[in-house]
C-alpha cells in the first residue's frame, strides 16, 4: 500500500496509484462516450440543460471510476477524537479508612504532591534524582533484552550486525546516564550511604553473562533507591520540624480518609490533576466497586469543588471494574485510564486480566493507602450452619495482625449471655488462629460475635468484630437400631448414640432371625435414619416392611444396611420391595472376603470424591484427614461391591483394590446406605472413641434429615440458613400435618415474608412427593434488614408458624485487610504499557497523560471508495440526470 498526495487537495490520498493508468483509461472513455452519445439526444432543449444533464451522467461515471484508486480524505482530529481520560476512583469500604500510621516525612511527601507546600521550600533534588533512577532502570531492561536477543540469534545462526548496533547504542546511552547520576555523588556527604550509591551506578561491570549483568546492575539500583529514600525521608523530616508552615500542611493530612486523598488528588484546588488538564480534553469520572457509577468531574468548563462518591462498596475486583468502565464508554475513544485505590482486590482473583493490554489503553494507577497498617482484625469466623440443643460446637476464627508483634491481646466471643474469652500473642506480625467451645442451651436463632480490643494508632476499628448466625435445634434425630445377634460394632454404635444429647435412640437386640421385632409400624415410619445391622426378613411383619419402605421413599427418611454373614445381602436380594434397597443387582451378588493371616489386611479410605462429605472427615484439616484415615487400623474381613447400580456412589472403598464397601444410594425421597464393614471397633485401638465415634455420628447425622427449625402444631418451618446476603437464594421446607400426624394432601402450602410486620412478598412451596406432606421451595431479591417467615395459618393452626431470618451485607471481606497493594497497582499499571504513580509525584501526571495523548495517532482518515458519500453522490447524480430526461421528454 503507498499513499499519493494530490496536487488538487492537500489532504486527499489514493492508496491504489498503480491503477491510475486503468482510472484514467476508464474516465477518458465515459467522457468519451457522453460526448457522443449525448448531442443527438438534447438538441432539442435549451442552454444550459443540454449540459447539464449530460454532465451529471459524466460525473457519476467519472466518481465510479475515480473509486477503483481508493481515494482517501485525511484530516488532524480533535482533541475530542483522540480519546477521553477516564477516570477510576476505588469506592469499596476499605477507602473510608485514615491512614493514620503515616510517619511526619511520608506526610510531607504527599502534601508536597498534592501542592500543599509553599512553593520552593522543599528540595527537589530527590524528586529528580529519583527521575534519572528510572530512566536507568528502563535503560538497564532494554540492554539485558538485547542482549537476550543476541544470545538467540547466535543460537539460531542468523545476523547479529542490527542486534549489535542496538545493543551497543544502549549501553552507550547506560554509561551516559550512570556517568550523569554518579555526578551527583559530590552533592551529598561522601560517607553517605547515597553518595555510595551514586558512585557504584557508574563503576564498570564485567562482561559476564546477561544474568550477572542484570543482577548486578538491579542490586545497585535497589541499594541506591533505599539510599535514595532514606535521604529524602531525613530530608523531609527535618523540613518538618523546621518549619512550621510544612508541619501544618503535613498534618492536615492526617484526618484524611483514602477517599477524601482521592478528591485532593483529583479536583484540589492547588494540583488536582483533572484542573491541571486541558480544558478541551474530555474527562469521565467513574466509581469502582464491583459495579462502575458515573459521577461528575467538570461541570461544563468548571471543575466541580468535591467529588460527590462514598466508601460504600463491599468489593473491589479492579481488573473486573476496569473492564466494565471502557465498555461503559460504548465506544467512544478512550486514550489513559487513571486509576486511584488503595489496590486491595476483593471479590476477584487477583489476575491482570490480558484484555487490559489487548485494549491498548494505558492505565496510571495511584496508590491513596499507606503499605504498612497498624492494625487488628477479626476474619475468617467458622461454624457450622446448624447444630442441636445441647451440643458443643466449635467456633474458629483467625486474627490477623500488623505492627503488633510482641502484643497480647483477648479475644472475646458473646453469645447470649455467655461470654469466653482466649489470649492471643503475636510472636510476629501474621495471623493466629483461636477456638471457642460453646454448648448450646436453648433453641432458636443464636448470633455470635468474635471481637477484639482497639489498639493504640490502629488505622481503623471497623475490623475488630465480626459476627456469625447459628441456628440451635430443639428437635431430635429419631432413630430405630436393630440387630440381628449383634457384634461389637453395633453395640459401640447404640452406646454412642444413647449419650449422644441430639440423639433419640430406640434399639433392639435379636436373638436369631426368629425374634420378631416389637416396634410399631408408626415408630418405624416416624424414624429419621433406620439402622438394620443383619436383620433377617423375616423377623419383621410385612406391615413394618412396607412402613420401611414407605419412610424411605415416601417421607425421605434413611436406612443404613450392615451387611452380615446370615441375612444381609442374600434374603433381601429375593425380597420384592428389600431387593431395591440394595446397590447392586441380584445377579452380582457380593462374597466376604476374609484374611488368613495373623494380622488385619483391609484397610478403608474415601472414595474419590467423597472426602469433601461432611461424615468422612475425621479432621478439619484435608492433609490431615487423608493421613488419618491411611492410618487407621486395617479389618480382617469386608464385602467388597461390584458394579454399582445408577443411583448408588461409592463412600468408601477398600484402599488395594478400590472395590467399594460403603455406598448411598438415592431411593424415591430418601436414602440407603449399605455398609459392607463390620469392624470399625478395631478403629479405637489406642484412640479410643476417637475415630469411630466421630465416623459414625457424623454419618448418622449425613443420613439424617435435619429437624425442622420451629413447629407449632402439625406445622413445621425451615431454612437452609438464616443468615444471607441481599439477593441471595435461600431453600425454605415446610412439614404439614393434620391433627391426627397425617400428612396433608395438598399440593402447595404458602409462605409470607414479612419486614416490620408488614408483607413484602409471598412465596409458594411445592410439595415433595404426593402425599408426604412436605414443602419445599426458594426466597430470594431481599434487601438487607431481618425478615419474618410466616408459614400461613388454618384452622390446625390458628397462630402462623414462625421463623426469623437475617439479610445482612458484610463489609468484612473488605476491611480485613487495610494494607495498601502497591505490587497489584504496579502490575495493573505495567500489563496496559502505563505506569504507577506515588502520590508525592502527583504532578508528574498531567504530563504523561499528555504524552500519551501526543502519543494517539493525530489523523483521522474518511475512505472515500467504500463511504456513503461515493454511493450518495452517484445516486443524486443519476436520479437528478433521469428526473430531467423525464422532465424534457428525452427516451
Amino acid at each position: 500500500m503507498s499513499l499519493v498526495k494530490t496536487k488538487m487537495l492537500a489532504s486527499l490520498f489514493f492508496y491504489s496509484p498503480q491503477l491510475i493508468p486503468i482510472a484514467v483509461v476508464l474516465i477518458l472513455a465515459a467522457v468519451g462516450a457522453v460526448l457522443w452519445l449525448y448531442p443527438g439526444q438534447v438538441r432539442s432543449i435549451g442552454t444550459p440543460w443540454r449540459w447539464i444533464i449530460p454532465g451529471l451522467r459524466m460525473a457519476a461515471l467519472v466518481a465510479l471510476a475515480m473509486s477503483i484508486l481508493k481515494p482517501i480524505v485525511v484530516r488532524e482530529k480533535t482533541r475530542e477524537e483522540r480519546g477521553a481520560v477516564l477516570v477510576l476512583a476505588d469506592r469499596s469500604r476499605s477507602m473510608s479508612v485514615v491512614d493514620a500510621g503515616r510517619s511526619p516525612a511520608q506526610r510531607v511527601a504527599i502534601a508536597s504532591g498534592l501542592g500543599r507546600l509553599p512553593a520552593g521550600v522543599r528540595d527537589g533534588t530527590f524528586v529528580t534524582l529519583a527521575g534519572e533512577v528510572a530512566n536507568i532502570r528502563q535503560i538497564t531492561a532494554e540492554v539485558t533484552r538485547t542482549r537476550s536477543e543476541m544470545d538467540y540469534a547466535k543460537l539460531a545462526g542468523r545476523s547479529t550486525s542490527d542486534i549489535q548496533k542496538n545493543l551497543d547504542d544502549a549501553a552507550q546511552r547506560l554509561k551516559t546516564a550512570a556517568d550523569a547520576l554518579a555526578s551527583q555523588a559530590s552533592k551529598f556527604p561522601t560517607e553517605s550511604d547515597l553518595a555510595k550509591g551514586l558512585t557504584a551506578i557508574a563503576q564498570p561491570i564485567d562482561a559476564g553473562s546477561r544474568e550477572a549483568f542484570s543482577q548486578t546492575m538491579q542490586g545497585r539500583l535497589d541499594a541506591l533507591t533505599t539510599a535514595l529514600d532514606t535521604a529524602r525521608a531525613a530530608s523531609d523530616l527535618k523540613l518538618y520540624e523546621s518549619n512550621a508552615d510544612v508541619r501544618a500542611a503535613a498534618d492536615a493530612l492526617s484526618s484524611l480518609t483514602r477517599l477524601a486523598l482521592v478528591d485532593q488528588a483529583l479536583v484540589g484546588k492547588e494540583a488536582g490533576v483533572v484542573r491541571a488538564l486541558d480544558a478541551k480534553t474530555p474527562v469521565y469520572g467513574f466509581s469502582v466497586a464491583g459495579e462502575v457509577t458515573p459521577f461528575t468531574l467538570r461541570n461544563g468548563d468548571q471543575v466541580v469543588d468535591r467529588i460527590t462518591v462514598e466508601p460504600s462498596g463491599y468489593t473491589s475486583n479492579l481488573t473486573y471494574t476496569v473492564r466494565s468502565a471502557l465498555d461503559a464508554m460504548k465506544g467512544l475513544p478512550v486514550q489513559a485510564i487513571v486509576l486511584l485505590s488503595d489496590g486491595r482486590q476483593v471479590g476477584g482473583e487477583g489476575a491482570i486480566n490480558s484484555s487490559l493490554s489487548a485494549a491498548g489503553v494505558p492505565i496510571y494507577t495511584i496508590p491513596v493507602a499507606d503499605s504498612v497498617a497498624h492494625d487488628l482484625s477479626v476474619r475468617d469466623i467458622s461454624l457450622p450452619v446448624s447444630a442441636f440443643v445441647n451440643e458443643t460446637v466449635t467456633v474458629h476464627a483467625q486474627i490477623a495482625g500488623s505492627g503488633v508483634k510482641g502484643t497480647t491481646i483477648d479475644v472475646t466471643l458473646v453469645m447470649d449471655d455467655v461470654t469466653k474469652i482466649e489470649k492471643v500473642t503475636f510472636a510476629d506480625d501474621g495471623v493466629m488462629p483461636v477456638d471457642f467451645q460453646i454448648k448450646l442451651d436453648k433453641p432458636g436463632p443464636k448470633q455470635l460475635k468474635i471481637s477484639v480490643p482497639t489498639q493504640a494508632g490502629e488505622v481503623s476499628a471497623d475490623n475488630n468484630a465480626g459476627s456469625r448466625w447459628l441456628k440451635v435445634l430443639g428437635d431430635k434425630i429419631r432413630i430405630t437400631a436393630v440387630a440381628s445377634e449383634p457384634g461389637w460394632d453395633f453395640a459401640y454404635l447404640r452406646n454412642a448414640l444413647a449419650r449422644t444429647p441430639w440423639v433419640e435412640i430406640k434399639d433392639y437386640a435379636l436373638e436369631g432371625a426368629s425374634q420378631k421385632l416389637a416396634a410399631s409400624v408408626d415408630e418405624i415410619r416416624a424414624s429419621d435414619v433406620l439402622i438394620l445391622s443383619d436383620v433377617a426378613v423375616e423377623s419383621l411383619s410385612d406391615e413394618q416392611w412396607d412402613a420401611v419402605h414407605q419412610s424411605v421413599t415416601g417421607r425421605g427418611g434413611s436406612v443404613i444396611l450392615q451387611a452380615g454373614s446370615a441375612h444381609v445381602p442374600q434374603d433381601y436380594a429375593k425380597h420384592v420391595l428389600l431387593s431395591g434397597f440394595l446397590p447392586f443387582t441380584s445377579e452380582q451378588m457380593p462374597k466376604w472376603r476374609t484374611w488368613p493371616g495373623e494380622e488385619p489386611y483391609f484397610h478403608v479410605i474415601p472414595a474419590p470424591g467423597a472426602d469433601r462429605i461432611d461424615a468422612m472427615r475425621l479432621s478439619e484439616d484435608p492433609v490431615a484427614n487423608k493421613g488419618r484415615w491411611q492410618t487407621l487400623p486395617a479389618f480382617y474381613r469386608c464385602l467388597p461391591l461390584g458394579d454399582l447400580k445408577p443411583n448408588t456412589r461409592a463412600l468408601l472403598v477398600e484402599r488395594d483394590s478400590n472395590a467399594p464397601v460403603f455406598t448411598e444410594s438415592r431411593v424415591g425421597l430418601g436414602r440407603v446406605f449399605f455398609v459392607g464393614i463390620d469392624e470399625t471397633w478395631r478403629w479405637r485401638y489406642k484412640v479410643g472413641e476417637r475415630d469411630q465415634d466421630k465416623f459414625w455420628l457424623q454419618m448418622i447425622r449425613y443420613a439424617a434429615e435435619e429437624p425442622y427449625a420451629v413447629h407449632h402444631g402439625g406445622y413445621s418451618l425451615d431454612a437452609e440458613r438464616i443468615s444471607i446476603a441481599p439477593g441471595e437464594q435461600v431453600r425454605i421446607r415446610a412439614r404439614v400435618l393434620d391433627d391426627k400426624g397425617a400428612p396433608s394432601r395438598d399440593a402447595k402450602q404458602e409462605v409470607r415474608i414479612l419486614r416490620n410486620k408488614r408483607n413484602v412478598q409471598t412465596v409458594t412451596l411445592d410439595a415433595i412427593g404426593e402425599n408426604t406432606g412436605r414443602y419445599a421451595g426458594a426466597i430470594g431479591d431481599l434487601e438487607e434488614g431481618e425478615y419474618t417467615l410466616q408459614l400461613v395459618a388454618s384452622d390446625l393452626a390458628p397462630v402462623p408458624t414462625e421463623l426469623t431470618i437475617q439479610v445482612i451485607r458484610s463489609a468484612e471481606a473488605e476491611m480485613v485487610d487495610l494494607t495498601g497493594d502497591e505490587k497489584f497497582l504496579k502490575r495493573l499499571a505495567d500489563a496496559s504499557g502505563g505506569k504507577l504513580v506515588p502520590i508525592e509525584q502527583l504532578s508528574e501526571l498531567p504530563e504523561l497523560l499528555q504524552k500519551s495523548h501526543d502519543e494517539k495517532s493525530r489523523l483521522s482518515e474518511l475512505s472515500l471508495w467504500d463511504s456513503p458519500y461515493l454511493f450518495v453522490f452517484v445516486l443524486a447524480c443519476l436520479s437528478i440526470e433521469w428526473a430531467m430526461r423525464k422532465q424534457f421528454g428525452l427516451a
